[in-house]
Order: structure tokens, then C-alpha cells, then sequence
């Protein structure tokens, strides 16, 4: 029972990190300020009291209400009806949003109303302080003060303790959502209404049971889940809040997306990660002219670009919808409409997991964006307009085929110039030794493939060794086409004894023609594969790898970092792009420069580059079955930037 003289805290709390907050609080508090009660539904309610009417007589009595916000619960129902009936039931009741890992600026919809502060020692302390301006016997502030620094400490590792065991908080948030709705669906028998207005309750348990078939058939599809279509908006701005995504997108202006031009639309431009890029199709320069002022707003947060449908249809039938590409480099899902298959309900936002459906959406996207205009860089309205309706005749009949890495770089610098990079020329070099190395018989002609050959920068220096049968792999239609180009003028210049080489255009994670190889070579260039597309690529490595051949890559790795943390791994990326970048300058190769400048620009943003730590590489080697050694070719600097490493690669026996 609580002490009538004692003042009554009300710590609200919603998913597993709010809840740690929470537990840290309510054990915090009454040793910072004596004769308070704080209440909390985890730990005050008693065993066998219905969870919904404990909380609900509580509220009445509150004197304030401490609400534990992450991004992940901004928008939970339970805190927004916590937070109103805290402020309808008491008038005197003060409701002070706590923000964590989340600004004021962040924080929309009912809960804004209220004054926030942000989780520090001072935001903390501002609570404590209005709690105690509220007591009738407030205490000294000096004094208040030396309690907060005395035991501020303890609440900071507290809630440090529990998030850094918070491994399957997924499941606990998944326990938790199911125990408000068995409680908010136990409740509706108290209703009024639902026992005396039939049609009421029929609405209410149809809309039950509809929330039901979709768990349902979420179970049953195990990759996917169909929602209204209506319902995008909120899940990506929950996703952009709560998790940081990033997202590729494709937005087909005014044909399933009408929210743009309202609170919706400028709601996803402020959430969103300036490392995502989106790409608005017109159906005619009327409609562009009309909205070009969202285009130019959405611009100065992330990366934008315009296209029109004519020419978006042309170059790519199969993909001219709106479709969305939302995560980061460890995990993400593919947002798209589609017909739902029900008579009641025409059209549904479908979210997949599957890989290769995700991995066709963000190849298509490269290409999109290298045929679309960048907002950005046409400062003239008018101007904008007309080059997104401009028809690119060549132009378009050549975007059905995949472009790479030549929608972030241009490519004929880049082969002029990547020679230059810090410690490439003696990557190549390591790579060749160790094929000599292992090589027995020179005399004899041996079948080599190199994945990812770019431009032919590893290329023409492996084709100068005697007896090869190479074969070149590249997806990039604009890289390839310079490839053959570099494979036809090396092997007519000089003398090449037993040479025969070829390029090819083709997937590299799907590349399989007959035989097999002894070698596998694939320089700068594994860097360019998505992590969740690794296990394809190097299932086929081993396909394609004779027994007892060697795999042996050159590439960039980045330090370690933490790879349940997108933000962590982005410090890793500039950590490393930075060291190369002021080697470059040092060295006065200015357009080496802006080569890494955009190397690094396209991996923030993850439409080319997903370069990983040599501990993550290593995993997934030894997860496809691979043994290895490997090699570090420099900087000599401790593991703090990362580094080139060649490494020598062969299958399990």
C-alpha cells in the first residue's frame, strides 16, 4: 500500500528498451528523492489483479507521469492512451516524455504536446527538480543537486547492463505486443457498447479477426506480410524513427502514393537518412512543374532524382511501380504494392523478405538512377523539368543492362586512376606471386576465371603470364564493354606466349559454364557483392573452382566494428575511405580523390559498395565451406582503419 502523504510517479513504458529505462527509474528515483512512490505496472501490480483496471485506478492518483520513449515505441498506443488519460483523469498531473536515443525534433503526433527531455544527466536532473518543484515540502536544490551527481552513475550503468543484454529483445517486445492485445481484447467485454449495440460489436470483432488472418498468414508465408496499402506511411516512418533504415525507393508520383504533397510526405522527407536516395517519376512536365517544390524540399535531406514514366518504362517494363528497398547492409525488406487476391480489399502493401527479389529491386534501382536526373544538381526548375523529359534515345535502349558500378563512378577515371590507390599495385602483386607460387606446371595451359573484373586493371596484368586460358567476368554493361576493349588491345600488343582470354557479361553469383578452373581471381571486387548475396556468389565459386584450385582474392576490409550496428559500421566505412583519401592527397592524385569520395559516398548510401571487416569475411568464408590464409599488404598501423589483405582460398576437403 502506498503512504497517503506520498507522491505518486507514474513510469510508463512500451517494448524491451523502454521497459529497461523504466525498471532502472523506478529502483533510481526514491534514492534521489525521499517520500515518493513511483508506480510501475511491471512491478506494482499484485498477482492476480487484472493488469487494465490496476493501471486504471492508478492513474488518479498520479501526481506526474514519467513516459520512457525510444524511437521504436514513439507511436504505441498503450503510451499515447497512458499519456491521455493521466492528463484528462488529473488536472494537476504534469506528463513528461523521456527521450532516448531519440530529439524533440523526432517526436510527432500526441506525445509533442508535452514538454520532453532528451536522456542525459541533465535532462534527468530537469525531472527530478519539476518532481520536486511539485512536493509541498520541496527539498534543497543544492542538496537535490549532489544526490543526482552522487547517484547518477548508478542509473547511467543500470541501463547500460540492460540494454547490453538485450539480445532477443525482439522476442520479449513480441511477448510483451501479445500480452497488450490479449489484455486490450479481454477488455472489450467491460464496453458499454459492445453489449448493447450489436452493430458496433459486430465492426469490432470483424476488425479482430481481420488482424488475426494477417498473423496467420504471416505464419503461413514465413517471408512475407500484406497489409492495407494505406497503412505504408506509418510503417515507414516507424521504420525510418525507430531503426535508422535507410531506404532506395521509387516513387510513381500520384498513382498508389498521394501522400507526398501533405504532413505525410514532409513527415518520411524529415526521417529520412541522408544516406537513402529516391527516385519521383512524372507522368508529364505539368505534373513535375506542379510538385517540383517537393522534390526540391526532399533534396536538401537526402539524395533525389526525377525520371519520367515514358522513359522509366522504356528502359526497365518490368519495374516501372512504386517499390521500396528499406534496411541497412545487414538485413533489409522490399515494400511494394499488389493486388490482393480479395474481393473486399483491391490493393495491399506487401513486405518480402526473399533475397533475390530484394537484390533484382536494387539492380534495377542502379540503373533507374543512372538513366533519372539528380535533383540536386540542376538548380534551374525549368531546366530540371525538361532534362526529365528529355528522350535519351541511345540512352534508354542501352538501360536494360546492368549497370554497377558505373552509376556512382565514372569508370574511364577510375581506369586511369585506381592504379594510384595506397597499396593496390602491391596487392596485384602478392595475388600473382601466390598464383606462381602454387603453379607447378607452367608449361601447360590452365583454365582462370576472374569474377568482377571491372575495367581490366587485374586483368591485363595476369594475361602477361604464359599459358592461360582466362575468362573475365563482369556485370557492368559500361565496365564490360571497356573490359573487352583492354582484353583485345593487351593480347595484340606484345608478345603473349599461349594466351587465349575473353570477356564476359554475366552475374558473377550465377556465372556457371562448362568445366571447371583452376584458379579464381577476383581483385577489388568481392567488395561489390551484398552480404546477404554472398552465399550465392560464393556457392558458386565453389562450382565453378577445380579440386584442389585456389580462390584467391585482393580487397579492402574495413576494422572491426559491431555488426548489429548500421551507425558503427558507417564510422568504420569513413574510418577507412579517410585513410585513403589522405593518402591520396599527400600524394597530389586529386582525381584518385574523388574517386574515393564517391567510393564512400556510394557505400554510405549502399548502392555499390558493401565493404565488411576481415572477421565478417572470414564468417561467411567458413560458413560456405572455405578454408583460407590470408595476407595484410598494408597500412602497418594497428587494426584501427582496416586495411588490403590478399587472401588465399580453397574448399574443405
Amino acid at each position: 500500500m502506498y503512504e497517503s502523504n506520498s507522491m505518486k510517479i507514474f513510469i510508463s513504458w512500451s517494448g524491451q528498451r523502454s521497459r529497461v529505462i523504466a525498471n532502472a527509474l523506478h529502483e533510481w528515483l526514491p534514492r534521489v528523492l525521499q517520500n515518493i512512490t513511483p508506480w510501475l505496472s511491471e512491478e506494482d501490480v499484485e498477482p492476480g489483479t487484472r493488469w487494465a483496471n490496476a493501471i486504471a485506478d492508478s492513474l488518479g492518483e498520479i501526481n506526474m507521469g514519467i513516459f520512457c520513449v525510444t524511437p521504436e515505441n514513439a507511436s504505441s498506443p498503450w503510451l499515447l492512451f497512458e499519456a491521455g488519460a493521466i492528463s484528462k483523469i488529473s488536472s494537476q498531473a504534469v506528463v513528461c516524455p523521456l527521450l532516448f536515443d531519440m530529439g524533440r525534433a523526432d517526436l510527432d503526433g500526441p506525445l509533442s504536446q508535452f514538454q520532453s527531455v532528451e536522456f542525459s544527466e541533465e535532462g534527468v536532473t530537469q525531472i527530478v527538480k519539476k518532481i520536486n518543484s511539485l512536493r509541498k515540502d520541496p527539498q534543497d536544490e543544492n542538496w537535490l543537486s549532489e544526490q543526482i551527481s552522487v547517484w547518477w552513475e548508478r542509473l547511467s550503468e543500470k541501463i547500460s547492463e540492460g540494454m547490453s543484454r538485450e539480445g532477443s529483445a525482439w522476442k520479449v517486445d513480441l511477448e510483451a505486443v501479445s500480452a497488450e492485445f490479449e489484455n486490450g481484447v479481454s477488455g472489450l467485454s467491460r464496453h458499454s457498447e459492445m453489449e448493447g449495440n450489436k452493430y458496433f460489436r459486430g465492426i469490432v470483432i470483424e476488425s479482430i479477426r481481420e488482424q488475426v488472418c494477417t498473423i496467420g498468414d504471416l505464419r503461413a508465408r514465413s517471408g512475407s506480410i500484406s497489409l492495407s496499402y494505406d497503412a505504408y506511411p506509418r510503417y515507414l516512418i516507424n521504420l525510418l524513427k525507430r531503426d535508422k533504415a535507410t531506404v532506395k525507393a521509387l516513387a510513381v508520383i500520384d498513382v498508389e502514393e498521394r501522400f507526398w504533397k501533405g504532413r505525410i510526405g514532409q513527415t518520411i522527407r524529415n526521417s529520412t537518412d541522408k544516406n537513402s536516395t529516391r527516385v519521383f517519376v512524372f507522368q508529364s512536365p505539368s505534373q513535375m512543374e506542379e510538385n517540383v517544390h517537393i522534390l526540391r524540399d526532399h533534396a536538401k535531406q537526402y539524395n533525389v532524382y526525377s525520371i519520367s514514366f515514358e522513359n522509366l518504362t522504356k528502359g526497365f517494363p518490368d519495374f516501372n511501380y512504386d517499390f521500396s528497398v528499406i534496411g541497412d547492409i545487414a538485413a533489409r525488406v522490399l515494400a511494394k504494392y499488389e493486388d490482393s487476391g480479395n474481393e473486399h480489399v483491391s490493393r495491399v502493401i506487401t513486405f518480402h523478405t526473399e533475397k533475390d527479389e530484394i537484390s533484382a529491386h536494387e539492380d534495377a534501382l542502379g540503373g533507374i538512377i543512372k538513366a533519372a536526373v539528380s535533383v540536386s544538381g540542376n538548380p534551374d526548375d525549368a531546366g530540371l523539368v525538361e532534362a526529365t523529359f528529355r528522350q535519351p534515345e541511345m540512352k534508354v535502349r542501352s538501360l536494360r543492362k546492368q549497370v554497377e558500378m558505373s552509376a556512382y563512378i565514372d569508370i574511364h577515371h577510375y581506369h586511369q586512376h585506381e592504379e594510384k590507390h595506397v597499396f593496390y599495385l602491391e596487392m596485384v602483386d602478392e595475388m600473382i606471386s601466390q598464383f606462381e607460387k602454387r603453379r607447378d606446371d607452367k608449361e601447360k595451359q590452365i583454365r582462370v576465371l576472374e569474377f568482377g573484373a571491372g575495367t581490366g586493371l587485374f586483368t591485363k596484368r595476369i594475361l602477361r603470364r604464359e599459358n592461360l586460358d582466362l575468362t573475365a567476368v563482369e556485370l557492368d554493361w559500361a565496365c564490360y564493354n571497356l573490359l573487352g576493349h583492354i582484353i583485345d588491345t593487351t593480347c595484340t600488343e606484345g608478345e603473349l606466349r599461349n594466351i587465349k582470354a575473353r570477356a564476359v557479361n554475366e552475374d558473377s553469383r550465377r556465372y556457371d559454364p562448362d568445366g571447371e578452373f583452376e584458379y579464381i581471381f577476383s581483385a577489388f571486387a568481392d567488395h561489390h557483392v551484398k552480404p546477404y548475396d554472398k552465399e550465392d556468389y560464393f556457392r558458386n565459386v565453389r562450382r565453378n573452382l577445380k579440386r584442389g584450385g585456389r580462390y584467391i582474392v585482393g580487397d579492402e576490409f574495413l576494422r572491426s566494428y559491431d555488426k548489429t550496428s548500421a551507425e558503427d559500421r558507417r564510422e568504420a566505412l569513413v574510418d577507412f575511405h579517410t585513410f585513403v583519401i589522405e593518402e591520396a592527397r599527400r600524394h597530389g592524385h586529386q582525381e584518385l580523390v574523388k574517386l574515393e569520395e564517391a567510393a564512400l559516398d556510394s557505400g554510405l548510401r549502399e548502392v555499390g559498395d558493401f565493404k565488411l571487416s576481415c572477421e565478417e569475411y572470414e564468417e561467411l568464408l567458413a560458413e560456405a565451406g572455405f578454408v583460407f590464409e590470408k595476407k595484410k599488404i598494408g597500412p602497418d598501423a594497428p587494426d584501427d582503419i582496416g586495411g588490403i589483405y590478399v587472401y588465399s582460398i580453397g574448399c574443405e576437403d
